[in-house]
């Protein structure tokens, strides 16, 4: 499983940003660093849109999507800027190509909704196993 998500991530944004698998490798473990916990960024933006965003690819429901505005809520400037930098592209071009790549990402890691994040420790953790 963890190959299968490493390879549609990278395969995802290879398509979008037209750069080499390895630097797209980097630049994903870069993003992660410190982790990526879904049910923290949930709670942290609950009284916005983004939190409602974030929930709908934890949930069974359908996704709804994220500008690249909300890409740089969601990872914050530093880490999408490191991102891009690791990757070659802009910070615009980055988190255009995110903002397409990671809901489908989180939604296939979180099939049975959020009570798979509780059980594994959270998306970060998830991330960091993979990457």
């Amino acid at each position: 499983m963890n190959e299968q998500i490493i390879n549609m991530v990278v395969g995802a944004l290879q398509s979008k940003l037209g750069v080499d698998a390895d630097k797209i490798k980097a630049g994903v473990s870069a993003l992660f660093s410190n982790g990526f916990d879904i049910q923290k960024l949930v709670s942290s933006f609950s009284g916005g849109d983004l939190g409602s965003v974030i929930s709908s690819w934890v949930g069974s429901g359908s996704n709804k999507s994220i500008d690249a505005n909300g890409i740089k809520q969601l990872f914050g400037e530093d880490k999408l800027k490191e991102f891009a930098s690791h990757v070659g592209v802009d910070e615009h071009k980055a988190a255009d190509a995110l903002k397409d790549v990671v809901p489908d990402v989180v939604d296939k890691m979180t099939p049975d909704g959020d009570d798979i994040l509780s059980q594994l420790g959270g998306l970060g953790d998830i991330a960091k196993k993979l990457f």
